[in-house]
């Protein structure tokens, strides 16, 4: 071989060893958008962005369709595409993340397009390591006559093993499960197989690490959809199953709350029930601002994207948080969310005493938090196929969430907004809360006894803001009340408008910029917010 041809070859293996190198780390940037191209009011079709089951929840909860769920403008998404890789988009936010690799030029790029109105660099993301874990056909666990096995202590104090004697497991409920990863869940014997309706990664988009990284995932699924009789039993054993990655395991990024986003709004489009959040966040990686109390007012990316799920007729249940024990101490995003159920950790073997380490409220805003409490410490399954205990609010939610799967089941007219209602209705607290363990413990199959047979829906949402033209309608349920507040913030979380209306229920916005707002009205104990869109 000649010296040039070797030459050559060293060079072409060098450049593409530093190319991979280069690739391996990938700064991630949320681009938010002017409008939707003008297709906002574009809801006549909305069976081409939602599927037919999404469709029947929000029907049978008598939900319309709005200009939060027309897509995110395909041509503005094409354009950023043209210097950048698209890693997902928000409908909701109206906004795009993107991936750069060697160099700021792309972003100056965007930065230039008329439609984008900012940009914000959100994390980066390099190659994770993949599980070093195989897992055991024959689950390693102990076998009792009692159906479910070491369970039964857990699912008795929320009164779910009741709705399960009664035939209620969760059937013809869908559960998202948002975490790190769901390592070999696809082989693992829990009992799930046929349930697992699919499984996305929102983090690393290029490939699905769903089933090979993560451990966490597993054993918070595992409290809702094992089912291994005699040995192991999970709060909702007859619920079908979407497994979403949302959690990058290389740190800890504001980036995170945009793949949590994706994946909500993705479950939401498929028609998912409920939401399982066994994550929060409080603290990021030192090169990102992290959060502070005050920021506990559900005006966050993730939380503003929770209590919009919930507006689509999703139940979204998350784990309060376990920092009551470091100098925290306070709940932690996105349990904050008004519309969301946040639920604290039991001591283990108590019915009452909170955990040590389960996080306290209130919100930032003075509203009742966490919102009700579940036993933080149970048997769950790891991704190795042995049964294990362990103890946190992440499990906490779980056992919620499935029991709330199972009174669903039990009371299928009630809306996503009435079931929270019933829920906290059923806690021992609900007429002295507080903020250690909020309404306090739920009893489902009282909620059941109480609710069955009641007709038609039940709904406690509140009235929500709306835009006509260049104003912002107030609904009369709020305008009423000379103690109403209306505070608007933009897509940053910049207040921008901050009124009492008093008796007014028409507000001009004529000298605000078009764009995406967030509204929140306040008024005595009665709180809405909800997203819209000025254009």
């Amino acid at each position: 071989m000649s010296r040039l041809l070797l030459a050559v070859l060293l060079f072409a293996a060098s450049f593409v060893f530093a190319v991979e190198v280069q690739a391996q780390v990938e700064d991630r940037y949320v681009v938010f958008l002017r409008d939707k191209g003008g297709k906002a009011g574009d809801v006549a079709h909305p069976e081409d962005f939602l599927s037919d089951r999404a469709l029947a929840r929000r029907g049978r909860q008598g939900i319309k369709v709005d200009s939060l769920d027309v897509p995110v403008y395909t041509m503005y998404i094409n354009r950023m595409a043209e210097t950048a890789r698209i890693v997902g988009k928000s409908k909701w936010l109206n906004a795009v993340m993107v991936g750069v690799a060697g160099g700021d030029e792309a972003v100056r790029e965007i930065e230039k397009l008329d439609f984008v109105v900012g940009i914000q660099r959100v994390g980066s993301y390099e190659k994770e390591e993949l599980a070093n874990a195989s897992a055991d056909w024959d689950l390693s666990g102990d076998r009792s006559d009692d159906p479910c096995g070491v369970s039964r202590p857990v699912l008795s104090v929320n009164g779910i093993v009741s709705l399960h004697d009664d035939g209620f497991t969760g059937q013809g409920i869908m559960i998202a499960v948002t975490d790190d990863g769901f390592c070999n869940v696809d082989s693992l014997q829990g009992g799930w197989q046929d349930r697992i309706v699919c499984a996305k990664d929102f983090v690393n988009n290029a490939d699905s690490l769903v089933y090979d990284i993560g451990s966490h995932g597993v054993r918070t699924f595992a409290c809702m959809g094992a089912d291994v009789e005699g040995c192991v039993m999970g709060a909702a054993p007859g619920a079908d199953y979407v497994l979403l990655r949302t959690e990058y395991l290389k740190g800890e990024q504001p980036a995170e709350q945009y793949y949590w986003a994706f994946a909500a709004e993705y479950a939401d489009s498929i028609g998912a029930d409920i939401i399982n959040v066994s994550l929060g966040y409080n603290l990021f990686d030192d090169e990102y601002p992290s959060f502070t109390y005050d920021d506990l007012d559900a005006s966050s990316p993730m939380s503003r994207c929770a209590d919009i799920a919930a507006t689509r007729g999703m139940v979204v249940v998350c784990s309060a948080g376990n920092e009551g024990s470091n100098s925290w101490k306070r709940i932690t995003v996105p349990s904050d969310g008004v519309n969301v159920l946040a639920v604290g950790a039991l001591a283990a073997n108590s019915n009452s005493e909170k955990a040590h380490y389960s996080s306290i409220g209130p919100s930032a805003d003075g509203r009742v938090k966490p919102d009700v409490a579940a036993p933080g410490t149970v048997h769950s399954i790891n991704r190795n196929g042995v049964v294990v205990s362990g103890s946190g609010t992440s499990f906490a939610a779980p056992v919620m969430a499935g029991g709330i799967a199972c009174l669903w089941e039990a009371l299928p007219e009630v809306s996503a907004a009435g079931m929270i209602d019933i829920v906290r209705r059923s806690a021992g607290n609900y007429g002295n809360p507080d903020n250690q363990l909020g309404y306090g413990v739920p009893d489902l199959y009282k909620a059941y006894l109480d609710n069955r047979g009641v007709d038609g829906l039940i709904s406690t949402c509140a009235d929500t803001a709306r835009v006509e033209g260049q104003s912002l309608i107030i609904p009369d349920s709020f305008a009423s009340d000379i103690t109403t507040r209306a505070v608007l913030f933009d897509i940053n979380g910049r207040v921008v408008m901050d009124i009492h209306p008093k008796g007014v229920n028409r507000v001009s916005l004529h000298n605000l910029p078009k764009g995406f707002y967030v509204v929140e009205l306040s008024s005595g104990t009665s709180v809405s917010r909800n997203t819209l869109l000025y254009e």
